[in-house]
């Protein structure tokens, strides 16, 4: 496997990456999808955390190149988080958007009367990044 080069992420890409020395976190939302991908970022001893499996329900587990990496996958289901998981992924969260080393990738924005055609901009397989409905 080759660490040099970032993996291309398509539709439901990785949502953030989380890079230290000898470490990597990768929160994920497309785990069957972008496993291949992320397979070839990870660091060892680095964890994946998966919240979703869109476009692929069920992912194909590379379990020797896992072991290799001694890498942690971590299912979370943020309704049976503590209140104290939440307050710190708010504060990590908005740590990295105010320091510029989280990003996010907005897709499209409509306003509130065109939020049908943003269901169906979410829904087509199509945007890359967050559909966004404005609210004035």
């Amino acid at each position: 496997m080759s660490r040099s080069q970032p993996a291309r992420f398509g539709l439901g890409q990785v949502c953030c990456q989380l890079r230290g020395p000898g470490k990597q976190r990768s929160v994920e939302v497309a785990f069957g999808v972008n496993l291949p991908s992320t397979m070839k970022l990870l660091k060892v001893g680095g964890t994946v955390a998966v919240y979703a499996s869109e476009g692929r329900p069920e992912a194909v587990i590379p379990v020797e190149d896992m072991v290799r990496l001694d890498a942690t996958v971590h299912f979370v289901l943020v309704y049976r988080m503590s209140l104290e998981a939440h307050e710190s992924a708010i504060q990590a969260t908005t740590k990295g958007l105010e320091q510029g080393w989280l990003k996010t990738t907005i897709a499209s924005r409509f306003s509130l009367e065109g939020i049908a055609e943003a269901h169906e901009a979410s829904e087509s397989g199509k945007s890359v990044g967050k559909v966004v409905v404005l609210i004035d």
